[in-house]
């Protein structure tokens, strides 16, 4: 018997998202500096937030597939198209910020910047640039559009307040963009774009307990990661 698959990678990334996070959330910082991640936690959170954010796109490329109303140029990329959904306009806003990070770690975009460790514990920065050449950045003034990058702050986006070098991004980072994917799905459910069930569990072990669970609600892994940031 033949049968017609429509295939997406979609909640196979829970698995791997599920491991980093456990990773993540037991990672130490150094206590005189509590607000600087070290290069154990920043590796895992740039590859989780690629991961989550891949995760959402599967979802959306899916319902694009289904799509034969909207306009085809709103329908090349993730962030035009979430735009282009009614009531998601608020949430691509937002969205624009994490898919300027995911685009940062997948794409490569070289950073260069000047910093100095004060006896405060505060990092200044200085002479922010970036280099969106590699692998056909859209727009070449997309960090001007959506970071803030003043004089000794470290650059951040503008509404969402994330960290744009993958080097530093960090569990807050992570917890942010783990939120806004979660209300997105939950908003393409309510408005009928998703048909697929995203009541997902993993096998994790939570923070404080000596055995890993066999069915672990995946959303609660947000609620793991606020246990450890501030």
């Amino acid at each position: 018997m033949d049968l017609q698959v429509i295939s997406i990678a979609g909640s196979e990334f829970k698995y791997p998202i599920a491991d980093y996070v456990s990773q993540l959330v037991r990672g130490k910082r150094n206590e005189t500096y509590p607000d600087i991640p070290l290069s154990s936690e920043t590796r895992y959170s740039a590859l989780l937030i690629l991961l989550i954010v891949i995760m959402l796109e599967s979802y959306l490329a899916r319902i694009r597939h289904f799509d034969k109303s909207t306009d085809a140029r709103k329908k090349k990329h993730a962030s035009t198209y979430l735009a282009s959904l009614k009531g998601c306009k608020r949430l691509a806003r937002r969205f624009n910020e994490v898919y300027l990070l995911r685009n940062a770690i997948a794409h490569n975009h070289v950073f260069e910047y000047g910093k100095s460790l004060q006896l405060n514990g505060d990092l200044n920065f200085r002479n922010f640039k970036v280099d969106t050449s590699w692998q056909g950045e859209r727009d070449p003034l997309v960090y001007s559009k959506y970071v803030k990058a003043g004089k000794r702050l470290e650059p951040r986006t503008t509404i969402l307040g994330l960290r744009v070098v993958p080097g530093r991004m960090g569990r807050e980072d992570v917890l942010v963009v783990f939120e806004l994917v979660y209300q997105i799905l939950l908003q393409l459910r309510k408005k009928k774009y998703l048909d697929l069930t995203i009541d997902w569990s993993v096998p994790y072990q939570p923070i404080g307990q000596k055995r890993k669970l066999l069915s672990f609600p995946f959303w609660d892994l947000i609620n793991e990661i606020r246990k450890v940031t501030k």
